[in-house]
């Protein structure tokens, strides 16, 4: 799952594992800050990573060509 930091904008990639973990929040890698994400078990880690929605880099971003 890939995280913006609000403190600084730095966008940061927190696994499904690490979504798990409860006792520490996930901190942005630039600036420390904690990550604005509610920590759950990994089933909830897992299931975050199959909405994200993936981007094939050679498709036109689903425009008509406009």
């Amino acid at each position: 799952m890939i995280v913006d930091c609000g403190a600084c904008s730095a966008q940061n990639f927190v696994s499904a594992e690490r979504l798990a973990v409860r006792r520490n929040p996930p901190r942005c890698w630039e600036c420390g800050r904690p990550l604005p994400i509610d920590a759950g078990d990994a089933a909830a880690g897992r299931e975050a990573l199959r909405e994200t929605v993936r981007i094939d880099p050679e498709s036109n971003g689903g425009t008509d060509g406009q």
